[in-house]
């Protein structure tokens, strides 16, 4: 399986925490989380705007194919023995549908309000 990247906003709360929870559980060394918040990071790299980032979880496979929204889990899903059979479930198209409904809503309007870890200096509290 390909290495993937995860692009992931280190000051919210709960996407840090998914994100700590799918490297942990990554025993094949494929996954590589990125936190888009820091200041070395550099966006342009990706080929991707930071607007598009910031509002949907973006992931990018070793062969540059770039996922976002469910597709990222999707990707996620199927790199972790665990969740293998999550990752096709989600594949079907009227399950996808519902999740990425799901999804948006979580990540468009319910995110942005959630607490912010307050970070200074690579620090966060």
């Amino acid at each position: 399986m390909d290495k993937l990247t995860i692009l992931y906003d280190g000051k919210c709360f709960m996407c840090e925490n998914r994100v700590r929870h799918f490297l942990k559980l990554d025993k094949a060394n494929v996954l590589t989380g990125q936190d888009y918040t820091q200041a070395e990071f550099d966006v342009s790299v990706y080929h991707l705007k930071m607007s598009d980032v910031d509002k949907y979880m973006h992931s990018i496979d070793s062969q540059g194919n770039v996922y976002q929204g469910i597709d990222t889990f999707i990707e996620i899903f199927k790199r972790i023995p665990k969740y293998k059979t999550l990752s096709r479930l989600l594949k079907l198209p009227l399950i996808k549908t519902i999740a990425q409904g799901f999804y948006h809503i979580l990540a468009v309007y319910i995110r942005p309000r959630l607490p912010k870890r307050n970070c200074s200096k690579n620090v966060c509290q």
